[in-house]
């Protein structure tokens, strides 16, 4: 008797199973979503602020130390993968324009120009600017890993950039599709970043991009906070703002 009962019991667990993996939401659903929701939406410009613990910050390099550095910053973003970056650093101006694998910086008399598309922990996209975009789906391998409480715990693993472990870990409200946080991991695999996605607003009906994302290094330190004010959406901007 006890036998059939904990046979019955393994039965009710894989139904539960079985009925649970069935309602979980497939990447390509979740990319279908995507497209829809942002197939009315074209740019979106805002100021940026950065604010943070310089100490912490110090130890991840020169580069998030002129983060916090930054001036009268401005970012621009069109789809899809077009960003420009506007600032003051040290009384420089800056200038950081990517399209697609493209990506150039100006700083005072420095000026690069490089094709990135190998090398994946350089460049940036929609993730890093607060929102989903169906590119990411191109530029990466989606695996829905897990799904619990309406929230998709999500990897996206870059399909260029050789053998590298690099990936992203992000959780994802699988109704609004807002970015709740991300986990960023190395070329070795090695956890590397956090952020919190927080303050949303709409680009347009229900597709939202997050406003305030805090992060954190890989034992949880806080190291800074970026916020966005002044969003303006579908501004039809030139193309020329993210020439080469």
């Amino acid at each position: 008797m006890r036998k059939i009962c904990f046979v019955i019991l393994i039965l009710i667990l894989i139904l539960i199973s079985v009925s649970l993996s069935a309602n979980a939401i497939t990447s390509n659903e979740m990319l279908n979503k995507v497209k829809n929701l942002e197939a009315n939406f074209t740019d979106f410009s805002a100021t940026v602020k950065g604010t943070g613990d310089p100490g912490t910050v110090k130890n991840q390099g020169n580069r998030y130390e002129d983060i916090l550095q930054v001036k009268d910053g401005t970012i621009k973003y069109k789809k899809h993968n077009m960003i420009r970056i506007d600032g003051k650093i040290q009384g420089l101006k800056g200038i950081v324009v990517q399209n697609g694998y493209w990506v150039k910086m100006q700083i005072g008399i420095m000026n690069m120009k490089r094709n990135q598309q190998n090398d994946p922990g350089k460049r940036q996209n929609s993730l890093d600017m607060g929102m989903l975009s169906s590119i990411l789906w191109k530029d990466n391998k989606v695996v829905i890993m897990s799904e619990s409480n309406g929230v998709a715990k999500v990897k996206f693993t870059p399909v260029y950039g050789g053998d590298e472990k690099r990936c992203d870990i992000v959780w994802i409200d699988v109704d609004s599709l807002k970015l709740v946080k991300r986990e960023k991991y190395n070329y070795e695999g090695k956890l590397k970043k956090r952020f919190e996605y927080k303050e949303y607003k709409e680009l347009t009906s229900n597709y939202y991009i997050a406003t305030k994302t805090m992060a954190y290094d890989e034992k949880n330190k806080y190291l800074a906070t970026a916020n966005y004010s002044n969003l303006k959406i579908n501004q039809k901007m030139d193309d020329k703002l993210f020439k080469m």
